[in-house]
């Protein structure tokens, strides 16, 4: 596959291992299209959907604009906040010449965390924007592989044939309109509404899938070959890639969700333990008629840190996240054993029930996303 994707060498604690990806499942990058063609020519032409990648890569381009001015802004009213709250703590710790515009800068700091996070909350409208833009892609990448795998036949013919190849064409022109545009957009498949979806985990799937004959039906025999070499181009665009990505989203950094969610629960626990052991320094003061504003200053200063760090960690949902990547490493794996077989019917079978993965992982992220509005 493509150099674009994500390697599996492990980066530092304050790299972003996901820094250089690019989507090369759809065939984003020249590079990609490229190893594609030199791999297979018949299946690229098959796979190669230049308009699609086009409406992809607009809806991806608004939706990281729209991630990176939402997480920028919870976070920064966040940290106003927290590390505001706990410098007033310490407040009366400091001498008294400098004590008063400490304290009216921490306030500042305190009201516009505040302020800019009740905007973010309410009137912010980032976040939407993103998460829309977002199951946009999720959608359209859905789309790519689901009308290959529906239409296995037509495109195994393709492969060869100038006339089926027509006939692809139009049938993906078709899909593609019907799907992009018109009241679709207001109406069953408007993003909003898969927030509103806590049963049907086939939403978004081809409805013939539930078929149970067309499940059962067998491929013809005269195109095994064909069909045979786009399975092993779906595997290695759809499976492997996305097992690619998982890896690299599970990797030892902070910007990734396991040590995220690591480096803040620990912080989390460790200002727990401080304000308790504050608190007590303070009490056994006061009892001793000893002066306790040190540890009534560092018990809140703790209190007010360790409060910030749940809210990065709720609010950036690392420990969701975190659980949600394991899963879905699980459900990937899976999918790669049960595409190793020699029968073509299960492989259809396996990348169908991969595909419930697919659209079960994306509405966990876009639900767990939805419900925070405040960081997110």
């Amino acid at each position: 596959m493509s150099k674009t994707a994500p390697s599996n060498k492990q980066n530092g604690t304050f790299s972003n291992p996901l820094k250089d990806w690019e989507n090369d499942d759809l065939l984003l990058k020249p590079e990609a299209r490229h190893e594609a063609e030199l791999a297979d020519p018949r299946a690229f032409r098959v796979l190669d959907w230049p308009e699609l990648r086009a409406l992809f890569e607009h809806n991806d381009k608004l939706a990281n604009e729209a991630k990176r001015a939402s997480r920028c802004i919870g976070v920064i009213a966040a940290c106003l906040a927290g590390f505001g709250a706990a410098s007033l703590a310490l407040a009366p710790l400091l001498p008294k010449l400098i004590q008063k515009p400490a304290i009216v800068t921490c306030l500042g700091a305190v009201a516009l965390g505040t302020v800019l996070g009740g905007w973010h909350w309410w009137r912010g409208t980032s976040r939407h924007d993103w998460l829309r833009h977002r199951t946009w892609t999720e959608r359209l990448r859905q789309l790519y592989f689901q009308i290959v795998i529906n239409n296995i036949e037509l495109a195994a013919r393709a492969m060869s044939d100038d006339a089926a190849l027509a006939e692809w064409s139009k049938l993906k022109e078709r899909k593609l309109a019907s799907f992009s545009f018109g009241q679709q957009r207001e109406d069953c498949y408007h993003p909003d509404k898969i927030y509103l979806d806590h049963v049907n985990e086939h939403a978004w799937l081809a409805p013939e899938w539930r078929d149970p004959k067309l499940l059962s039906s067998g491929v013809s025999r005269s195109l095994s070959a064909e069909i045979s070499a786009l399975m092993l181009r779906l595997d290695a665009q759809r499976i492997k890639v996305q097992l690619r990505y998982t890896q690299a989203s599970l990797q030892k950094s902070l910007a990734t969700p396991h040590l995220r969610k690591a480096f803040l629960t620990v912080g989390a626990d460790l200002s727990t333990v401080l304000l308790a052991v504050f608190a007590v320094m303070a009490a056994i003061a006061t009892l001793r008629g000893s002066d306790a504003t040190a540890a009534l200053a560092l018990s809140a200063a703790a209190g007010a840190l360790g409060l910030l760090a749940r809210t990065l960690d709720q609010g950036l949902r690392s420990s969701i996240d975190a659980e949600r990547m394991d899963w879905y490493l699980d459900a990937i794996q899976q999918a790669e054993r049960d595409f190793q077989t020699d029968k073509i019917n299960e492989k259809i079978m396996a990348l169908r029930r991969f595909e419930v993965h697919v659209y079960q992982e994306m509405r966990h992220f876009l639900t767990s996303h939805k419900n925070e509005k405040y960081l997110s």
